[in-house]
């Protein structure tokens, strides 16, 4: 779940010499005069570099036009994909054998980590964790900046259920993002198709169920209340899936089952 070496020599080799560019443009460090003095800088004074680059994300423009370390066209397309970054808080929710997946409001990232692993950054910190850090594209994939700042903030049984489904979700619909340079048709892909198809048979066995219950023999006025219930609620439901005319007579149709539906309930609220 980390970069190649390779990889990661190559992001530092572009990273370090970016913030010390950032840091001398900036005037952030004063006795930073080299980027070896740059690169033995304490963490806290690299996060002010790191924060001054991406509050002001223009200077690589600056610094790809002086080009100093004469970069090639694909290190400087690295360092001109870095502007689509993605800061924020974050909630790791794992670590697979690929990636990590990071989880940030409802989207789910897969992150690789740069020269050390994740569990090896983390120690033995339990899952899942909130974290700060900001996310870059890099070749395809995504990492993080190296800066990755873990909070104690322990998860209650819910909060774990929730950021467990945000997951599941993402994962079986295709949508956990890869890329952060994906354009957004390529990285959603919710698979309608199957949607339907499960839908489809849910509505089917719960008409199924409704019929079934139907011959049943109820002794109660209220069991009654609810069964009609069901049956305004599956009808309803079953016509407006198989609805293919949008302004005609389904149309209609759906309004006289809305109100059945809506009927139905009426009696089973004033039971």
């Amino acid at each position: 779940m980390k970069l190649s070496e390779q990889d990661s020599e190559l992001f530092y080799k572009l990273m370090i010499p970016l913030q010390y560019y950032i840091c001398v443009r900036g005037g952030i460090l004063d006795y930073v005069k080299s980027t070896r003095d740059f690169f033995n800088a304490s963490l806290s004074e690299k996060k002010k570099v790191r924060d001054y680059l991406f509050g002001h994300i223009e200077i690589i423009d600056d610094f790809i036009e002086d080009n100093a370390h004469q970069f090639d066209r694909d290190e400087i397309d690295i360092l001109l994909s870095w502007k689509h970054f993605v800061s924020g808080n974050f909630i790791i929710d794992r670590l697979l054998n690929k990636y990590a997946v990071f989880i940030g409001g409802e989207k789910v990232y897969a992150v690789l980590a740069l020269q050390d692993s994740f569990r090896e950054i983390l120690g033995g910190n339990s899952f899942p964790m909130y974290v700060t850090t900001i996310l870059l594209p890099f070749k395809g994939q995504i990492i993080y900046d190296g800066i990755l700042e873990p909070y104690g903030i322990s998860f209650g049984g819910g909060m774990r259920s929730s950021v467990k489904d945000i997951y599941i979700i993402a994962k079986e619909s295709g949508t956990i993002v890869h890329d952060l340079l994906a354009v957004p048709s390529q990285v959603y892909k919710f698979p309608a198709q199957k949607i339907r198809k499960e839908l489809s048979k849910l509505i089917a066995e719960i008409q199924e169920t409704s019929q079934y219950i139907e011959r049943c023999e109820l002794s109660t006025t209220d069991a009654n209340r609810v069964l009609n219930l069901l049956k305004a609620t599956v009808q309803f439901s079953v016509q407006r899936f198989n609805s293919s005319d949008k302004y005609g007579d389904d149309n209609e149709m759906a309004y006289l089952q809305y109100k059945k539906l809506k009927q139905a309930f009426r009696k089973y609220e004033s039971g």
